[in-house]
């Protein structure tokens, strides 16, 4: 096994531990949004309640009112410029409340920052370990485009935000979440919303949380692969933006 692949899994095995011994703060956060499901852009008491998370974590800065009101910002590091950056929300929708699950996107948000912090912060620790034994391969090399300081790029920074639906989406498509919510049976939305409170929806949850943490240290420490995903996002990126160009062309024809 290289020194790279090494480091990675027991990154990722930390990964794991950090978001299990956070397990019941975390449950408690998504209980706490759960109990009280409020609106996009209303959200009031959600967002207290994840400015609260995230101001009693260790090294946290919170801008508790970022952009909108109910939106927030929570950063970590000394970088100045984002490496990462975790996104959810934590509204409920029309009628269904809580059967959309956002308090348990909230939750995977939440514990993905934490986890992802808790190993961004021994990254150079352990490399150095790892290293010890085979001294030949520069395994922190992947974590920056530049030679000149690839152990600083790993850990430059960490955000998680609470954000909002697009406007652009709601203009397009309507308000889908009335839609949504007509579409299913009311008594199956009624099973969702109570499942979704469940505590039986922790481990599925928990392990989200941990997939989307590993699949950033992935990104993070393999250049390849991050350029890969650059590309593709700028490829889907323009394709979304062809389409909102024609779709606005036709409307403006008609």
């Amino acid at each position: 096994m290289s020194d790279r692949a090494e480091l990675l899994l027991e990154l990722k095995r930390r990964v794991g531990c950090c978001i299990n011994a956070a397990e019941a703060k975390l449950h408690t956060l998504s209980k706490d949004i759960w109990s009280c499901p409020e609106l996009a852009y209303e959200e009031t008491k959600a967002h207290d309640r994840l400015v609260t998370f995230f101001s009693q974590e260790e090294c946290w800065t919170v801008d508790s009112h970022f952009k909108l009101e109910t939106a927030f910002r929570a950063t970590w590091g000394a970088g100045g410029r984002d490496v990462v950056s975790v996104c959810f929300l934590c509204d409920s929708l029309p009628d269904i409340r809580h059967a959309c699950g956002h308090n348990l996107i909230a939750e995977v948000g939440a514990a993905a920052a934490v986890g992802l912090k808790a190993v961004l912060e021994d990254i150079q620790e352990l490399a150095a370990q790892v290293q010890k034994e085979k001294p030949n391969e520069n395994i922190l090399k992947a974590a920056s485009n530049t030679d000149r300081n690839p152990p600083a790029a790993a850990s430059d920074g960490l955000a998680a935000a609470g954000r909002r639906y697009a406007g652009t989406c709601r203009e397009r498509d309507g308000d889908v979440r009335h839609a949504f919510s007509r579409t299913l049976p009311s008594r199956l939305l009624c099973v969702w919303c109570r499942r979704n409170g469940d505590d039986q929806a922790q481990f599925f949850t928990l392990r989200t949380a941990k997939t989307l943490a590993m699949t950033a240290l992935n990104v993070l420490l393999d250049p390849e692969l991050l350029q890969k995903v650059k590309q593709e996002f700028t490829e889907a990126k323009l394709r979304e933006d062809r389409k909102l160009t024609g779709e606005h062309t036709e409307q403006a024809a008609k």
